[in-house]
């Protein structure tokens, strides 16, 4: 399996952990976070802590209004683990 779906299924379940209305099926790279998936604010801040706990990177209230997507998600959660030498991929497992 490829780095960006190991974060990817990592996200997802983050997401529908956080967010119990959703399943796992019902997320995508392309899903829109607060329309599609309907993410509220303090869902999204729960979401990027446990990233942040997960990952051991930094989710600035800056970042987090960038993400959109779930890909944005999961490019940023890549990039950030790369910049502080991490393994996504291992740290996802």
């Amino acid at each position: 399996m490829e780095p960006y779906q190991h974060v990817l299924d990592a996200l997802r379940g983050i997401i529908v952990s956080s967010v119990e209305e959703l399943v796992v099926d019902d997320i995508n790279p392309d899903s829109d976070l607060t329309g599609e998936l309907g993410i509220d604010s303090l869902a999204m801040f729960e979401i990027a802590d446990k990233a942040q706990e997960r990952w051991s990177i930094k989710i600035s209230d800056e970042d987090l209004g960038r993400f959109t997507t779930v890909d944005s998600m999961v490019t940023f959660v890549q990039g950030a683990a790369d910049k502080h030498g991490l393994s996504a991929v291992t740290e996802a497992l």
